[in-house]
This record gives structure tokens, sequence and C-alpha cells, in this order.
């Protein structure tokens, strides 16, 4: 059997090379908060009303409404009701990127556990007549 050449020697080292560099941030970066225990955390429900003044009157507030805070191992359900005639809708980062839809007088939910602390933003995830000022709504996690 022949030797490798200087550029397969080459080649495999940095393959090599770059397992290890990715490996070593699935460790750091992609390590998940640890579970909730079963039973801990209480349940919490937000309601967002979504109108022409936007989330909660936050057209009127600079877009900067509403502020949520829940604890980590709570589950949170945000309800968003719909008073306008177009289309909303209602996304989480790391939660619920894909969102909700919510038509003309109706009532979606998001629900889920929240497992990870930190802020997160709360956002339309579509355009409408009033995006501008549901771009920057939040939920804290404790």
């Amino acid at each position: 059997m022949k030797a490798p050449s200087v550029h397969e020697t080459v080649i495999l080292t940095l393959i090599l090379a770059g397992s290890g560099v990715i490996g070593g941030l699935a460790l750091t970066v992609g390590t998940p908060d640890p579970s909730c225990p079963r039973g801990e955390g209480i349940a919490r429900t937000f309601t967002i009303i979504a109108d022409l003044d936007g989330y909660n009157g936050s057209k009127l507030r600079g877009g900067m409404e509403p502020s949520m805070t829940a604890s980590r191992c709570d589950t949170i359900t945000i309800r968003l009701v719909n008073r306008d005639f177009q289309a909303h809708w209602l996304a989480v980062t790391f939660y619920a990127v894909n969102g909700i839809e919510v038509i003309k007088d109706d009532t979606q939910r998001i629900t889920f556990q929240a497992v990870k602390a930190g802020v997160f933003r709360v956002y339309c995830n579509t355009q409408c007549s009033v995006h501008n000022f549901m771009q920057s709504a939040s939920l804290t996690i404790t």
C-alpha cells in the first residue's frame, strides 16, 4: 500500500479539524437548558389585542408593548384576539417562530413550556397596516 500524498494528507487534516470545531460548537452553543421537572412551574395566560392601534395599543406607545414576564418551567399561553378587519400574526422567538395567524374577529392561542430563560421578542410576522407597531413586544423568562 502506498503512503498518502501531501495533498491527501492536507485534505484529511482539514476534514478532521473542521469536524472537531463543529463538534465543539455543538457542545457549547447547542446545549439546551435542563428540562423542567414534572409539576414545576405554573400556568400563565397573557392576552394580546390586535387592532389598528397595534398590540394592546402599542402604536400609541411607539410600538414597545406589551411586555410579559414569567418564570422558567411555567406553561405560557398567549391569546391573540383580532379586533381588526385584516389578519394578524403572532410569533415568539425560540418558542413559536412560525407563529399563528388570526383572522378578523377571531382568537387563537400559542401554548408552550418556558424551558429557556431570557428575553424573547414577540412580533407580527406578516405585513399589515400597523406592522411596524407589532415588532417589539417581549416575553421575559426568569
